[in-house]
C-alpha cells in the first residue's frame, strides 16, 4: 500500500503506528481490533489480506476477495474452477499476529466463494478450524473493550456472530453523501500489499490508509455491476501516492469513528483502477475499488 505524499494521511497514519507500538499496544481499543483481525495470506511468491469476521468454536472465518485464488494460481482471466480453489487451498497459509506474540501461521480447511465466473461479485470466505489460532482470536475480542453496554454480552459471545457492525446499501449511500465531514467517521483500508509499486516483493508490513469515497454523490461512487460485471463496488478517492497495491487485495474497509469508538467492517479490496472508463493497471491510479458486503450478506 502506498500512502506517501499526503501529509494529512501520514500524520494520521503516524499516529496510529505510535499507539500500536510495543507489546503493550496502548492506544484506542478499536485500532487493536483492526489491526489483529486483519490477516495475512501468503505462500511463496502470492501475498493477499483478509480479515477475521467470526469465530466459531476452533472454527474462524475470514473475508477475503475471490479474485486472490485468481492471481495466486496464476489464471486471473480465468473462472473460478474446484481445481483453483483445491491449490489455493493447498498451498496458502493464513497469517495471524496478536498483539505481543508471534505471527500464527495456519493451513485453511475450506473455501467458500461467490460465483464461478471471472468477475462478479469478488467475494470469498475461507475458514480455519485451529486451536491456537481461534485461540488468539478470542483473546483479540476479549480484550477488547469498546462501549459495550454494561451488563450485555458482546456480539461475538452469540452464537454465529461477528465482531464487526455492518451496513444496508441504503445506510452505505448515506455515509458517502456524508462523507464531507463524513459526520465523524473516518475510511480506513487495511492491508499486507507492497510499500511501493516498484518493490520486488509481494508484500509488506501491515499498512493502513486513510481514504474517502471517490464522490460524495453515491451513484457516482457505488456501482451495482461495471462493465467488467465486477459487483457491488465501492469507489475510494487514490493516486499514484495514495492508493492500494499487490498484496492488498482482500484486506478490509473500515468506517471508524474514533470519538463512539465504532467500527464498521464495509468490505474488502477490491484493487486499483478496476472500473471501466479509468486508465488501465499500467497508467496513473485514478481510483481505488472495494467490494461491498452488505448487512447479513455471506457466501457461507
Amino acid at each position: 500500500m502506498n500512502t506517501t505524499g499526503n501529509d494529512e494521511t501520514e500524520t494520521y497514519l503516524a499516529d496510529i503506528a505510535k499507539a500500536m507500538e510495543g507489546e503493550t499496544w496502548s492506544g484506542p481499543q478499536y485500532h487493536k481490533l483492526m489491526r489483529g483481525l486483519t490477516v495475512k495470506l501468503s505462500t511463496g511468491a502470492f501475498t493477499g489480506s483478509g480479515v477475521v469476521y467470526r469465530v466459531e468454536g476452533q472454527r474462524v472465518f475470514i473475508r477475503t476477495a475471490a479474485h486472490n485464488i485468481q492471481i495466486q494460481t496464476g489464471r486471473n482471466d480465468d473462472k473460478i474452477t474446484f481445481e483453483m480453489v483445491k491449490t489455493f487451498r493447498a498451498n496458502v497459509r493464513v497469517v495471524l499476529t496478536p498483539p505481543g506474540k508471534e505471527p500464527i501461521s495456519v493451513s485453511i480447511n475450506g473455501v467458500s466463494y461467490s460465483t464461478a465466473t471471472a468477475t462478479g461479485w469478488d467475494a470469498c470466505s475461507l475458514m480455519v478450524s485451529n486451536l491456537a489460532f481461534a485461540g488468539a482470536v478470542t483473546k483479540i475480542l476479549a480484550d477488547y473493550k469498546g462501549l459495550l453496554q454494561k451488563g450485555k454480552a458482546p456480539p461475538w459471545k452469540k452464537k454465529n456472530q461477528s465482531p464487526w457492525e455492518s451496513l444496508s446499501l441504503a445506510n452505505l449511500k448515506k455515509l458517502i453523501k456524508s462523507q464531507d465531514p463524513m459526520k465523524g467517521y473516518t475510511l480506513l483500508q487495511a492491508g499486507y500489499g507492497k510499500t511501493t509499486k516498484a518493490s520486488i516483493s509481494s508484500g509488506g508490513p501491515l499498512q493502513f490508509r486513510k481514504t474517502k469515497a471517490k464522490a460524495a454523490d453515491p451513484d457516482a461512487s457505488y456501482l451495482a455491476s461495471t462493465s467488467e460485471e465486477f459487483q457491488q463496488v465501492l469507489l475510494l478517492d487514490a493516486s499514484d501516492t495514495n492508493t492500494t497495491l499487490p498484496g492488498d487485495s482482500g484486506g478490509p474497509l473500515f468506517a471508524v469513528h474514533p470519538k463512539l469508538e465504532q467500527v464498521f467492517l464495509l468490505g474488502v479490496t477490491l484493487g486499483a483502477n478496476f472500473y471501466a472508463g479509468d486508465e488501465s493497471d499500467d497508467g496513473p491510479v485514478v481510483n481505488n475499488a472495494v467490494t461491498f458486503w452488505e448487512k447479513d450478506q455471506d457466501v457461507r
